[in-house]
């Protein structure tokens, strides 16, 4: 039985600091992210925003390098790769007629590629960092704590929230032994355009550039 909105704990901030100084020098992760989409939005002739909103609503419970893949495919085909979920399906079908993006954690990702400093993302890793079930992130309540938590930590290393959540993402993946993954646009980018901008629809291909 989960615990109610307004008594779950969640990590300190020292816990929180601890994972932003292991992941510091990938606090650019977003500025990184957003020039890499810009080369390619400018290469293809695409509108970024509206990349980085299919971006974010194809990047539930995928990998970055599958997120993107997705992301390539259907702004060029109009088309999903196979094995998308029936709910980001209903995401962007409902974001192609209302321009809405309903989702806290899609917003908050797009809004942080597009440079929103106060943005802050609230994903399955940030719930390891937290040290709660990803559940509770559906609850204002636990989205307005963990923000007051990371805006805390983010003034201690004269950083904004969105970078801060950043470095503490990446720290979840140290903290683990895992190496965080970096944005993978650049190289998807190669590999597409050496797939003629066409993948197969699995989306399973030979890395071709690292």
């Amino acid at each position: 039985m989960r615990e109610n909105a307004t008594t779950v704990h969640l990590a300190n901030s020292e816990r929180i600091s601890r994972l932003a100084m292991l992941g510091l020098e990938s606090s650019p992760w977003y500025d990184t992210a957003h020039d890499d989409i810009k080369a390619v939005c400018e290469s293809e002739s695409w509108d970024k925003k509206r990349f980085v909103s299919i971006l974010s609503l194809t990047s539930p419970r995928v990998s970055v390098r599958r997120n993107v893949r997705i992301s390539f495919h259907y702004y060029h085909s109009g088309a999903l790769l196979d094995n998308v979920t029936r709910s980001v399906r209903q995401s962007l079908s409902t974001w192609e007629g209302t321009g809405k993006i309903n989702g806290q954690k899609t917003a908050a990702f797009c809004d942080a590629i597009l440079g929103n400093p106060h943005s802050l993302v609230l994903d399955s890793w940030m719930s390891k960092a937290l040290q709660i079930d990803q559940y509770y992130f559906t609850r204002p309540i636990v989205r307005q704590r963990a923000y007051v938590i990371i805006e805390r930590v983010a003034n201690r290393l004269g950083l904004s929230v969105r970078d801060t959540q950043a470095a503490v993402w990446c720290g979840s993946f140290a903290e683990r032994g895992l190496r965080p993954p970096g944005f993978a646009i650049a190289s998807e980018y190669k590999n597409w355009v050496a797939y003629n901008r066409q993948y197969p629809t699995t989306g399973s291909i030979a890395i071709i550039a690292a």
